[in-house]
């Protein structure tokens, strides 16, 4: 029984220590010193060439606060959109795929996944209300 309860524990601190590795990479991976996630989006929205995500309700109003992730093979970025509903990523031209990881109060989750591949796309996301 005790060399059960050590094994836990000592898988427990491997799997910890595996996720803070993760999560430091990925903050790595956003830029640091660009501020925080939502700063460094709304400075990207002014960029003209820009990865620009668009998203609307069901009657093509724009929808603030829902939570996109814009993904290459090695890095993950998240914007959150503003008030017109949008986002921006001034990202190298590639092929990324976003999805909304998290929609705002008042709306259904959103599973699908998209593709972007053009810099200076505009992709248009329709959220259905609850």
């Amino acid at each position: 029984m005790i060399a059960y309860a050590h094994a836990s524990k000592v898988f427990a601190s491997a799997w910890l220590a595996a996720f803070f590795l993760l999560v430091s990479m990925l903050c790595t991976a956003c830029g640091s010193g660009a501020g925080s996630l939502p700063e460094k989006a709304e400075a990207e929205a002014s960029s003209a060439e820009a990865y620009r995500i668009c998203v609307r309700d069901e009657a093509s109003n724009p929808v603030s606060g829902a939570v996109v992730q814009f993904c290459r093979d090695d890095l993950c970025l998240m914007g959150t959109t503003d008030e017109s509903g949008r986002t921006a990523f001034a990202e190298p031209e590639g092929r990324y795929e976003v999805h909304v990881l998290k929609a705002p109060d008042g709306y259904l989750a959103d599973e699908k996944t998209y593709a972007m591949t053009d810099i200076d796309e505009e992709l248009v996301i329709t959220l259905k209300a609850e």
